[in-house]
This record gives structure tokens, sequence and C-alpha cells, in this order.
């Protein structure tokens, strides 16, 4: 890569983004050359890249293992898996005492049975888990970590992040939390882990739905949809709501705590509406769309629904939220209980909604989801 690294490969180095062979180069060089690692070591970038693996790893560890489905074991005993599906299978039982008797109830049951041959390679490994297992030191067991391909994209990701940590960390007296991902001590409980905060001044933003006496308006079949209950980011928000039947148009009148009017938009045909004036950060809004229909103004929200508030978050949790989607904008679980924790309900549930399904951290997001979903409607 010649004497130094050159701002792009700076760039794609710190994005991940770099090729494997270019990575490697990348790391090499940095682990040599002091003058580029001072380049490539933005303090800030560096704490917050190690504060949020840190934390995701200790995350990882408290989620409950996946299991190996009985068609890999069926498949493990009767020799019918390639080089690499054994080494899964291989790996996953070492560590895993429930697989492994599984893997060893399934082969002696098909022996007995006549089902199966004795396949040599299970009893192998089988037998040398049993003599080794209980001695297997961290580093063999982080062998067996690396031989599990689901890993390896994940990992490809991180190792720049490591290594860069691994190198320049050592001068830092110590690493922050990221701003708004809620900390757990190593060694708490899953459970704790599995808890979404929020803040309690969101309860003032919801509100309750009433309880209503005969049948409902048309204006309650009328729906808002965002922001309603929730602290918002943008100084200028997006309103959004649904559509009524037989609307020719619509318009957005937002208020202050007080009921006054502070800004409303022209006569709009859509369902959507970006403010044209900058609201005062830190303070509650109200607002109503009203739809004109066959000449005459239908309100909403109506009763049973609560008023559609939201409240401005301050700068400087505004600036942290901004902060992190910058360093970590793939990180979707993490960027979502941020957040959360600021009462930003809208982004935290659109980030739990990226995590991908073969994502390790697929089902505690789908669970944040239903955790919002019960804040947001309470008493449903």
């Amino acid at each position: 890569m010649g004497d130094h690294l050159n701002s792009e490969q700076l760039a794609g180095y710190a994005k991940r983004v770099l090729s494997p062979a270019e990575l490697i180069a990348a790391n090499d060089h940095l682990a040599g050359c002091e003058a580029c690692r001072q380049r490539a070591g933005d303090p800030e970038k560096i704490e917050a890249a190690f504060a949020f693996l840190r934390h995701d790893l200790e995350t990882q560890s408290q989620l409950p293992p996946a299991h190996l489905e009985y068609e890999q074991l069926e498949a493990y005993v009767d020799n019918e898996m390639d080089k690499a599906g054994r080494e899964i299978v291989d790996s996953h039982v070492d560590l895993c005492r429930m697989c492994r008797d599984e893997l060893r109830d399934l082969r002696e049951f098909g022996v007995s049975l006549g089902t199966r041959q004795a396949a040599p390679h299970v009893q192998e490994h089988l037998e040398a888990v049993t003599m080794h297992g209980s001695v297997e030191t961290f580093w063999e067991k982080l062998s067996h970590f690396w031989r599990y391909p689901v890993y390896l994209a994940g990992v490809s990701s991180a190792v720049a992040v490591v290594i860069v940590v691994a190198v320049i960390a050592p001068t830092m007296r110590r690493s922050h939390p990221i701003a708004g991902v809620p900390s757990t001590p190593i060694g708490a409980g899953t459970e704790s882990r599995q808890q979404l905060q929020t803040p309690a001044e969101l309860a003032g933003l919801i509100g309750k739905t009433e309880t209503l006496l005969g049948s409902a308006s048309e204006g309650a079949r009328f729906t808002l949809l965002a922001p309603v209950g929730t602290f918002v980011e943008d100084v200028q928000p997006t309103f959004r709501w649904q559509s009524l039947t037989g609307a020719t148009s619509y318009k957005v009148t937002i208020f202050d705590a007080a009921l006054n009017e502070v800004a409303a938009s022209p006569a709009v045909s859509g369902t959507e509406w970006k403010s044209s004036m900058q609201l005062e950060r830190g303070k509650v809004y109200l607002w109503q769309v009203s739809a004109t229909k066959n000449g005459q103004q239908v309100v909403a929200p109506a009763p049973p629904a609560p008023e559609a508030k939201f409240e401005l978050l301050d700068l400087s949790q505004a600036n942290e939220l901004e902060q992190l989607k910058r360093e970590q904008p793939n990180a979707h679980l993490a960027l979502g209980r941020a957040y959360a924790s600021r009462g930003v309900l809208d982004e935290a549930e659109r980030e739990f909604r990226l995590v991908s399904d073969s994502d390790v951290d697929y089902a505690l997001a789908q669970k944040f989801i239903h955790d919002l979903e019960a804040l947001r409607n309470p008493g449903h």
C-alpha cells in the first residue's frame, strides 16, 4: 500500500468496506506505522466503536444459544453431511452439552435398532469431547467460534474495529459507553438485557384512550400516524396521517402546550406534510388534521383517541443520536435501544425493523417492537 495509507484507504478501513486482502494489508501497515495510526485514530470514534462492540458482545453472551436442528444431527450420524457441515456440528457439540447428548442418543438408538451403522467419526468425536471438554481452554473455544461460517460475515465487519482498538486503545485511560445505549454490567442476567428502557415522560405524551358513549365520530376513524406520543429529533417534523375516504384536502395545525396555534399547513391533497417552520426544542406540542369532505370539516384526533402530542428532543440528546447514527449506521439493535432510551419511538421501531431475520438479534428486536406497541397502546 505504499509508504503510508492514503485518505481513501483510511476511509475504507474505517467504514469496513475494504476487500479482505486490502483489510489484511491495512492491518499489517497500521500495526507498524505510528503516523498512520495517528491519522486513523480519532479518539472519539475509537471509544464509540469499542463501547459498541463491548456492549454487543455482552448482549450476545447473555442470549440463549441456538441449537442444532434434528435434520443436521441425523445427517451427521448417517454420514450424509459434507465437510463444512460436519465442522459446524463438531464445533457446536464441543460447546453445547444438550446437542451433544442428543447426538449420542440418536446414534445409540439407531445402532440398537439396526437402522444405522456405528459411524466412526461420530463416536470418535464424542469420545474426544468427553475426555477433553472439561479442560478446554479459552483459545480452543475461540477457535471453535471461528469455525462457524454463520459468524464470519459479522466478524469481517468487526475485525477492523477490533484491530484498531487493540493497537490504539492501550493509549487511552478508559472507554465510555455509547450515548443512549443502556449498558449492563458483565454477568448481569438475560432478563435485564431484554428490557427496553424508555423515559417516564412518555406517559404524558401518549395519554389514554377515552371511554366513548354512543357511536364514534367520523374523525375517530381518521387516524393520525406520526408523530404521536413520542419525542422527535427534527425541529421541522414531518406529519403523517391516514386518508379519509371522500376527503378532497387536509390541513395540519400545530399548537403549543397552552393550545396557542404556532403553525399551520396550507390545504394539501396528500397524507403527509413537513413543518415549514422550526419548532422549539424541549417543548411539548399538539397537532390535529382537518379534512374537507363534502364541504364539511372532519377533525382528527377525535374521541376516544387521546390528543396527538409530541416533544422536541433537546439539542444535546439530538446530537448524541446523530453521532451514533454516523458512527454505527448498521448497528440497528443498538440504535433502536438508543432511540427508545431517548423516547424517540418512531425511529426506535424503524431501527428494530431493520434487524435482519438472519441476525442473532432478530428475536430480541421483535420483542422490542411488541414492547413499543404495548407502550403506545396502554390497556390493549
